[in-house]
Formats: structure tokens, C-alpha cells, sequence
């Protein structure tokens, strides 16, 4: 084991990845959506790493899905460093698992991302929920949960900078093969919202970078629905910005997600010219 794997526990199952020069936005680091990939790349890797693998869960009818996540971002990698990926269950229950992750430096040691996910257990057709199979409850018994993630709370101002609302399509391309939007695919809707809302503000949107984010699954999402984007951009602290959004189904108003993200800003807030305080 690395010197830095210390940010993983003993029963952690580990990888390394590259960052490949497709991953990286124009600010030089993979954005949100993109680390959400590779936390379920690596999921579904420790699940067939011992022995659930995609064949397994096609025979029993049966899938995971998540339903919660939280990411907490540090030092982003740049463009062809290599890093270290784990991941491990902190815990069980009837229907569902709570499994963490962290992504590291090996060299420097510095921290890149750490998560908690609650996935739900559920028929792979219908969506319903099903019990753990008792035998790979046993298996990760010796599980424990390592990770601790700061509560993300409303700001002491509930003021709104900013304010957004735009009309995507789902994309067939952004589908899985459980049929319905890939779960990362909404992180990629988010970091356009709040992008697009710095746009039609005319603020610069280069000096933004993502910290800490929370995603609250609702309901799926399948090819040419419509999905509605509402972003609100609070204030929350002297460097920070926190955006509150909102996937809704745009013909029936039906809540998709619900996500909030804090980001940092260099200079300070100050550094945004002309940022409309009233």
C-alpha cells in the first residue's frame, strides 16, 4: 500500500486512473460531472471486483441506483496526472448501502475528492425496491464508515445574486443501459445552469471553483423528456457563492433533483465586476 493510501480504510478496494485530456473543461480540471463518473466507474469496478459484476446483477434482475450523494472537492488534477481512486460500503441496509469514496495524490498526498452515496437496491425493470441478498451483506460486514462531509446549511443572507431558468432535452447519448439519464449526466446539467447564469448576468465565470456539492435523486429521467433548470446564486460568506438548483419535468413541474453547490472565488466576491448586490 502507498504511503497516502491512509485516506482509504484497510478494506477499501483501491485503483489508479489517469486524467485523460477529454475530461477537462477550459479551466484545466475535470469539472463535477466528471468526478461523479469515475466515483461509479469505480463502484461498479469493487462490485465485480468481488464478484457482482453487471452479468451477475442482469441474472438476478436487479440494480443499483442512487438516490443521494454528497462530494466534497479539494486539489483538482490536472490533465494526465495520475492518482488514486477507493471506495468501500460504510453500511447496509434492508434496501439500500451507503458507500464512500476518496480520490488522492499519491505523490503529494494531497486530497482531491471525497463522497458518501446512498444507492438503493431495487428490480432492474420496475424501478421497486429489493431486499440485500444476505450474502453480500456479509461480505462487506467489516465495512465502516471513514468519511466525514461537512452539513451543508443555508446562508446567514438567503439574498439572491442571480437568478436562472432554462429548457434542456434529454440527449439518447445521456442514457444507460437501465434505460433513463445516467445519474452523473445531471451533474453536467448543473454546472451548465450555473454557467449559463453567469452568462446572461455578463459575469466572469472563470474564477468560480466548485467545492462542495449535494444531489437528491427524485425521479428519472428517459430520452426527449424536457427538463427545466432553475438556478439561484446566494452569497455565502466573503469567497464564497452557493447555487441552489432545480431539475423539474418542464410539463408537469414534477421535481427531478435537487442539488446545491458551494463554490469558491478568487479574490473574493468583490473580484466580480459589476456583481449586482440589490
Amino acid at each position: 500500500m502507498h504511503t497516502a493510501d491512509y485516506f482509504a480504510p484497510p478494506d477499501a478496494y483501491i485503483e489508479p486512473l489517469t486524467i485523460r485530456s477529454y475530461e477537462v473543461t477550459r479551466s484545466g480540471y475535470p469539472q463535477p460531472g466528471a468526478v461523479l463518473r469515475y466515483l461509479e466507474y469505480l463502484a461498479t469496478r469493487a462490485s465485480g471486483f468481488h464478484g457482482y459484476t453487471n452479468t451477475w446483477y442482469e441474472e438476478q434482475g436487479s440494480a443499483w441506483l442512487v438516490r443521494e450523494m454528497s462530494l466534497l472537492l479539494g486539489w483538482l488534477p490536472p490533465m494526465d496526472c495520475e492518482i488514486r481512486m477507493a471506495t468501500w460500503v460504510a453500511e447496509f441496509r434492508r434496501v439500500q448501502a451507503f458507500r464512500e469514496y476518496a480520490m488522492w495524490h499519491p505523490t503529494s498526498g494531497r486530497m482531491i475528492a471525497c463522497a458518501r452515496a446512498r444507492w438503493a437496491y431495487v428490480q432492474r425493470h420496475t424501478g421497486q425496491p429489493l431486499r440485500v441478498p444476505d450474502s453480500m451483506a456479509t461480505l462487506f460486514s467489516s465495512a465502516h464508515s471513514a468519511t466525514r462531509l461537512p452539513a451543508l446549511r443555508a446562508s446567514p443572507s438567503e439574498q439572491v445574486i442571480w437568478h436562472n431558468e432554462q429548457t434542456i432535452v434529454a440527449r439518447e447519448y445521456e442514457a444507460d443501459v437501465h434505460q433513463h439519464i445516467n445519474n452523473c449526466v445531471y451533474g453536467d446539467w448543473l454546472y451548465e445552469g450555473f454557467h449559463a447564469t453567469f452568462r446572461t448576468a455578463e459575469q466572469p465565470a472563470t474564477a468560480m471553483r466548485p467545492r462542495y456539492l449535494t444531489l437528491e435523486y427524485l425521479r428519472q429521467v428517459r430520452p426527449g423528456d424536457h427538463v427545466r433548470i432553475v438556478t439561484s446564486i446566494h452569497p455565502d460568506g466573503s469567497r464564497r457563492l452557493r447555487a441552489d438548483q432545480t431539475l423539474l419535468d418542464a410539463a408537469t413541474g414534477e421535481v427531478i433533483l435537487r442539488g446545491q453547490t458551494r463554490y469558491l472565488v478568487t479574490g473574493g466576491l468583490t473580484a466580480l465586476a459589476g456583481m449586482d448586490a440589490g
